[in-house]
C-alpha cells in the first residue's frame, strides 16, 4: 500500500507541477497577450493622433490657401479701383483741358443758316481732332518720361 501512496503522491504532485507550470504558462501568455493589447492601443492612439494632426494641417493649409486667395482679390480690387480713380481723373484733366482749349466762336452760339451750322460743326469736328492729337502727343511724351519719385537722391539732385 506503501508503494500506492507514493504512487498516487507522485501522481498528485506531477499533476500540481503540471498544473502550476500550466498556470505559469498562461499567466506568462496573458501578460504577453496584455502588452500586445496595451502596444496596439498605444499605436491606435498614435495614428489617431496623427490623423488628426493630418486634418489639421490640412485645415490650416485650406485656410491659409483662402486666406491668400482673399488678399488676392482684395489686392486685385484695390488695384482695380486705383487704375479707375486714375483714369477717371485723366479724364477729368482731358475734360478741362478741352474746355481751355476749345473757344465756342461768336457766331456758332445760335447759328441763323444751315450753311452756319455746317461751317461751326465742322470748326469743332477740326478743334477737336487737333486738341486729340495734341493731347496724345503729349501722353507719349509723358510715358516716356523717367518717374521722379519725391524724395529720392535722383528728384534731389535735379
Amino acid at each position: 500500500m506503501k508503494l500506492a501512496l507514493q504512487i498516487a503522491a507522485g501522481i498528485v504532485i506531477a499533476s500540481a507541477v503540471l498544473f502550476v507550470g500550466r498556470l505559469l504558462f498562461v499567466a506568462a501568455a496573458v501578460k504577453t497577450v496584455e502588452h500586445e493589447v496595451e502596444e496596439m492601443q498605444a499605436n491606435l492612439r498614435m495614428r489617431a493622433e496623427q490623423s488628426r494632426a493630418q486634418q489639421a494641417a490640412r485645415r490650416t493649409a485650406e485656410l491659409q490657401k483662402q486666406a491668400a486667395l482673399a488678399l488676392q482679390r482684395s489686392e486685385q480690387i484695390q488695384l482695380e479701383a486705383r487704375r479707375e480713380s486714375l483714369e477717371a481723373d485723366a479724364a477729368r484733366r482731358r475734360e478741362r483741358a478741352w474746355q481751355e482749349f476749345y473757344r465756342q466762336p461768336a457766331g456758332c452760339e445760335q447759328p441763323t443758316s444751315w450753311n452756319e451750322q455746317v461751317e461751326c460743326g465742322n470748326r469743332y469736328i477740326r478743334a477737336k481732332r487737333e486738341f486729340d492729337a495734341r493731347w496724345e502727343a503729349a501722353e507719349r511724351l509723358r510715358a516716356q518720361e523717367p518717374l521722379v519719385v519725391r524724395g529720392s537722391a535722383s528728384a534731389q539732385e535735379g
